[in-house]
């Protein structure tokens, strides 16, 4: 059972991770076509502002998790990141500049709910199969 939900946790962060990185050549190519500025420039600026968020995010969402249930705020995380995505393939699609911002705080909220608790609930797990502290050490490297 301990195997499922590992290989269960690590399906999600890896589909995180590679909807992540499919992001930033998109953005950087979307932003440069939509808006009229070199493609540098767009990494620079706005994956760097959403990078930048995402990171300060992490400590809100693991507090917010720690205070609440780790389970439903990666959920939470999750649904922002859906949310965020498809509002960037609005965006993408024309249907207007002021979607680019609303997308990228939706997205940098959403990693920043799932991605501490991630870590979370693979500890968790550990625990709930009785696992001594370095077997969840292990666990967890294994899924980082």
């Amino acid at each position: 059972m301990l195997r499922i939900i590992t290989l269960l946790l690590c399906l999600v962060e890896s589909l995180e991770r590679f909807a992540n990185y499919f992001l930033i050549p998109n953005l950087a190519t979307t932003v440069a076509v939509n808006e009229g500025i070199s493609r540098d420039i767009a990494i620079a600026t706005y994956y760097g502002y959403y990078s930048a968020a995402s990171y300060l995010f992490n400590p809100i969402g693991a507090l917010f998790g720690e205070k609440t249930n780790y389970k439903r705020v990666a959920q939470l995380g999750l649904f922002l990141l859906g949310i965020g995505y498809f509002a960037f393939y609005l965006y993408a699609k024309s249907f207007g500049s002021y979607l680019l911002l609303p997308a990228l705080a939706i997205l940098a909220t959403g990693h920043g709910c799932f991605n501490p608790n991630m870590v979370a609930l693979v500890k968790r797990a550990g625990e709930s199969f009785g696992l001594s502290n370095d077997d969840q050490g292990a666990l967890l490297k294994k899924f980082y």
